[in-house]
């Protein structure tokens, strides 16, 4: 393709967009991407990882956008309290928004624990950082052989991360908390 890249065709497909083309947000040469109904036209360019956007139809054209990216939140092991040990990792995140992220998937070490009936265990402790504004409880699932039970891990602004559930006791400990932190 020459000239502006607002003459772009019309034509949904990859384009090869060359270094001396005008109108593009960036330096350079890319591969352009138009979806087209053969009027309006959605054009995307990628400079690496970044996607550009904009949308025309005839000389009319929007101004370029970038699409939102993420970055995924760091993962960091949960230290479980002493008798447990992880199935999967039982880890914590905190994203951008100050959410806090708490995946747990354990069981005792010696590889069923006695809790008594509606009694709690502990299960581990966040770090100052992770740790909820107020006190927060979500469901979870204790596995006593064939059995199912349901449960919740209670978290307080200590970051005591506490099981309670009416399981007798437990060979299986499954669940996730999501909160805002302090």
């Amino acid at each position: 393709m020459q000239g502006d890249i607002t003459t772009i065709p019309a034509k949904t497909g990859a384009y090869y967009i060359g270094p001396s083309v005008t109108g593009k947000p960036f330096e350079g040469e890319c591969l352009g991407f138009v979806v087209s109904d053969g009027y309006t036209r959605q054009l995307y360019l990628y400079e690496g990882s970044i996607e550009h956007r904009r949308y025309g139809s005839g000389s009319v054209w929007n101004d370029w956008g970038v699409t939102a990216t993420a970055t995924p939140p760091q993962e960091f092991d949960l230290p479980l309290a002493d008798g447990l040990e992880p199935i999967e990792p039982c880890r914590y995140s905190k994203d951008q928004f100050g959410r806090v992220l708490v995946n747990i998937d354990c069981k005792p070490t010696t590889g069923i624990v006695s809790i008594g009936e509606n009694q709690s265990l502990s299960i581990g402790t966040l770090p100052e950082g992770f740790r909820p504004a107020h006190y927060t409880s979500n469901a979870c699932e204790v596995i006593v052989g064939q059995s199912r039970y349901i449960g919740t891990f209670d978290i307080n602004e200590y970051g005591t991360i506490t099981l309670w559930t009416a399981a007798p006791s437990a060979s299986i400990i499954i669940g996730s908390v999501l909160f805002d932190t302090a």
